[in-house]
């Protein structure tokens, strides 16, 4: 929604979100492939034919509403992008392997 009635606010608020969305999917796109090589990894069963379904335009884990302030030497500390959340139980709609007891 835009609250903003002249154009060029609402050009710059248009462009400000386009910016924000263009970076979670670059964000999300980058631990997407990384969950998906940790699956592969412990030989969890990957069927490619499914990664073409797989988006990485969500962004349900971010908060869009607020004020934000970004410490600009907090990248220098940091190595790399921070570790996957790696789950040890499964899921509840989990499909066990064949063979394995339910």
């Amino acid at each position: 929604m835009f609250r903003e009635r002249d154009y060029l606010s609402q050009l710059n608020r248009a462009t400000c979100m386009s910016l924000i969305i263009n970076a979670i999917v670059v964000w999300n796109t980058r631990y997407m492939m990384d969950a998906i090589d940790h699956l592969r990894l412990t030989g969890y069963p990957i069927n490619e034919a499914d990664l073409q379904h797989v988006t990485p335009l969500l962004w349900e884990h971010i908060t869009f509403h607020g004020s934000y302030h970004f410490d600009l030497s907090e990248p220098q500390r940091q190595n790399g992008r921070r570790p996957l959340r790696i789950r040890t139980e499964p899921l509840a709609g989990d499909r066990p392997e064949d063979g394995e007891d339910v």
